[in-house]
This record gives structure tokens, sequence and C-alpha cells, in this order.
């Protein structure tokens, strides 16, 4: 018996090291960073954007940021998850942002990025953990009050969350309070995002694409012009069988304008020397892209919008 067990042990221990897991990235909550004002606004062409401002909570919050670096750690040495640490990526991304200022468009016009999609393009993390929590205090006792809610980054959708307290500990560092309020709820929160997880390897993931025209191409998507149908036609032709079982909905079809949701694509491709590697929107993105070049159709421009939405832009 206790062989068997010992066998079983180790089976489930090979099993979770070969098992493909979602990169994941721990961030402050959106009710902690409004409920402390860690919020910025900025303007995208004349519209007024609040997002989270998570470089200024790590840096003014001593508890933000060491529940931020305990939770990361625990999900990457204790359940085996791969990281992007926030802190990390915020640095590259204050070291490049001088230049991406400085980058303009051919016609002069500056670029407008929302924050937060800057973000999301340099961690590409599949998974972001959403951690909002409060400390309670009792004399020389103290606890944490915590959520964490998995967010898919690519369909922004909730797809697994969890909630709790810790016990009431003395003299515990807020990183000791954190991993002792967490430790017990996490089996069925793992669980939760690892089968959203072998959803996405078995039917893709969920993005959105869109195609717009511009005036100045002179011509309309529903043109019989490139192909034995209407371009539109066409265009969804390609999706269907290029799609993950052939799985998306049209949202939108116009003469100028197409819009595909719930567009499942694959999580990895197969490179020219035979290996495994990820693809993303955008790089799915570029198949649709060349298909329109090949049939006559261009000039064609993808544009990323976030991780999960890339919009494919004719004429200029």
């Amino acid at each position: 018996l206790s062989f068997l067990l010992g066998f079983i042990i180790l089976d489930f221990s090979v099993i979770a090291q070969i098992a493909k897991k979602p990169v994941i990235m721990v961030v402050p909550g959106d009710n902690l960073c409004t409920r402390y004002g860690y919020v910025n606004t900025y303007d995208n062409q004349g519209v007024a954007v609040t997002t989270y401002d998570y470089k200024r909570a790590l840096n003014e919050s001593v508890s933000v940021l060491a529940v931020n670096d305990k939770i990361s750690e625990l999900f990457n040495t204790e359940w085996n998850f791969p990281i992007k640490n926030l802190s990390e990526v915020l640095k590259g991304i204050e070291a490049d942002r001088a230049r991406e200022m400085l980058r303009t468009s051919r016609s002069g016009a500056s670029i407008q990025r929302n924050p937060m999609d800057i973000l999301e393009d340099v961690a590409k993390a599949d998974i972001w953990i959403q951690v909002d929590y409060s400390i309670n205090v009792n004399g020389p006792m103290r606890n944490i009050d915590f959520t964490m809610r998995a967010i898919d980054q690519y369909s922004k959708k909730q797809i697994a969350t969890t909630s709790g307290s810790g016990p009431k500990l003395s003299g515990a560092s807020v990183a000791e309070l954190a991993q002792s309020a967490v430790v017990n709820y996490m089996q069925d929160f793992q669980y939760q995002i690892q089968q959203y997880f072998e959803d996405w390897v078995a039917n893709g993931r969920e993005v959105l694409i869109g195609i717009e025209v511009f005036d100045s191409w002179g011509d309309y998507l529903d043109s019989y012009d490139y192909c034995d149908d209407e371009l539109a036609i066409c265009i969804e032709d390609w999706m269907y069988e290029n799609t993950v079982n052939g799985r998306y909905s049209t949202l939108t079809s116009t003469e100028n304008r197409l819009e595909f949701d719930q567009v499942r694509i694959p999580l990895f491709t197969i490179d020219k020397n035979g290996r495994e590697r990820p693809i993303d929107t955008r790089r799915w993105a570029s198949g649709l892209r060349k298909f329109l070049v090949d049939i006559g159709v261009e000039p064609v421009k993808i544009e990323n919008r976030g991780l999960g939405r890339a919009t494919l832009l004719i004429g200029e």
C-alpha cells in the first residue's frame, strides 16, 4: 500500500510538471486601487480615460508591494505557474517610455495608447490575478481578509475567484499574513484557472478581430473584385478555415467594417524548425493580412488594441 501511494504521488507530480500552465501576473485589485486613490486619468483624443496606477500602488504602499510579491512568489514556487513580475515589467516600461513618446506616425501624429494596453502588451501574461485585501488589527494580533480574481486578459472575462480570512497572528510580517491567508483557499482557485486554460488548449483562446476600411482605399467589403464571392464572405470563409474548430461569430458586417467576436485562435503554432511556440492575436491576424494581400487587397496594416483584439486597417 505504501509503495502504491508513493507511486500515485510521484505520478501526479510528473503530470503537474508536464502540463502546460498559463502565464500569470499578480496585480493590485481594482477596488484596492480605487479605495486608496491609485488611479490615473489620461487624455485619449479628447476623452478622459481612468486607469489603475500600479506603479504608485507598489511605490507608495509597503503592504501592497509585500502582498503582491508574496502571492507572485507562491504562484511561481509553490504552485508552479510561470510568472511575470509586475514590478519588473513596470521598470521595463519606464525604461522604454522616452523612446515611445518620441515615436510618431508618418503624418507626424503622436501615438495614443492606453497605459493598461501598454502594460498588457509588454507583460503578455495570459491571466491577471487581481488581489484586494484589508489588514485587521486587534491589539498585538493581525490578520488579512482577501479576495482574488483571475481575469483572462484576452477576453477580459473573470474565470476564477476566491476570498477568505487568514488566522490571527502576532509579530507576523504582511507577507506572512498574506501567505497564511491564501494558502488554504488555493486548491479550488488553481483548479478553476487550470480548467479554463485546458479549454484554451482544446478549443482555442477567445479574441476579437476587426476589419476597417479607409475612404481613400476606393473600394468596399462587399466588392466582387478580389475573389469568387463578396470580399466579406471570402474573409468569413478564411476565418472558418483558420479558427480552432471553425469557431467565431460575425458581430458586425457592413461595406466598410467587419467585426468578429468569440474568435477561437490556437495557443501555439509550429515554427519552420518544427518547434512549438506561442501565438498571440497579432501574429494570428497576420495570416489574415497575408490572405488579403495575396488576393490583391492592399495596403493592409494590423493595429493591436490590447492583447485580445487586433484590427486590420485597409487603405490609408
